[in-house]
């Protein structure tokens, strides 16, 4: 019930993201849908707050859920101090939407974890893409894409060994890209490694 929970969370702030983009960019209607949502999003994460803070088996999720809890809080506060107030109020709205959208993302990783996930089977070509688009999808927006690969390794029946090996290989690939990439936009210099 937890996991689902933790999973609710992260499947409606991406539906709150996308109801934000759609009511800015085709219907304005849709703003109070979005707002309608964020509200409901008080269930699901009151739920686990309450859960994971009560219950000592589910205490390995008591830090995520906090934090999204907090998270979520500032959202409401942004918005109600932004209503009629400076601009600044919705700015931080928006600057803590994805804040939010990250813990959520990391508490239902975690959950998949605490709960034992593991592949019955070797993933396929069409998994391993998806699991690559969605690590890319996390390192644009927020930095890291470790959790989805991090859950697609260590899941699968290759086991610990193969997966941390593959895991460092990973990693260091994504560094070296990541640094030629702001190597090749002139964000490297001498004067930085100096700092």
């Amino acid at each position: 019930m937890i996991s689902l929970a933790a999973y609710a969370t992260l499947i409606g702030l991406f539906g709150q993201f996308a109801l934000a983009g759609l009511s800015l960019f085709t219907d304005a209607a849709l703003w109070e849908a979005h707002i309608g949502l964020g509200f409901l999003l008080m269930l699901p994460i009151g739920g686990l707050l309450l859960v994971t803070q009560r219950y000592r088996a589910h205490r390995p999720l008591r830090w995520w859920a906090l934090v999204t809890a907090l998270l979520y809080g500032m959202q409401i506060v942004w918005m109600a101090f932004g209503k009629d107030g400076p601009g600044l109020f919705k700015a931080l709205h928006v600057a803590n939407a994805p804040l939010l959208l990250l813990a959520a993302f990391v508490l239902a990783s975690t959950a998949l974890l605490w709960r034992g996930f593991a592949l019955a089977r070797m993933p396929g070509r069409t998994a391993t893409i998806a699991i690559g688009a969605a690590a890319g999808a996390a390192n644009g927006a927020f930095g890291i894409g470790g959790p989805p690969v991090i859950l697609f390794y260590f899941a699968s029946p290759a086991g610990m060994a193969a997966g941390r090996a593959s895991l460092i290989v990973y990693f260091l690939l994504t560094d070296v890209i990541g640094l030629a990439a702001f190597g090749h936009q002139g964000l490297v210099t001498a004067q930085g490694f100096l700092l």
